[in-house]
């Protein structure tokens, strides 16, 4: 009886690592879109204050 709790558990305990790699990429997906969403929006205010110095000075070089 024991040993059969025991064989049970490791292979619950086996199913998940069989399931990680799938679990663990979702992981990494989600926490790179936060991080590509941070970057991301601040790479845009960036870009439309880049845009906005690169607007005005064109419109002087003109």
């Amino acid at each position: 009886m024991n040993l059969t709790d025991a064989r049970s558990e490791q292979k619950l305990r086996n199913k998940p690592k069989s399931q990680n790699p799938h679990m663990f990429r979702k992981k990494i997906a989600m926490v790179a879109d936060i991080i590509v969403g941070i970057l991301g929006s601040s790479m845009i205010q960036v870009k439309s204050q880049g845009l906005v110095m690169f607007n005005a000075s064109q419109s002087k070089m003109r």
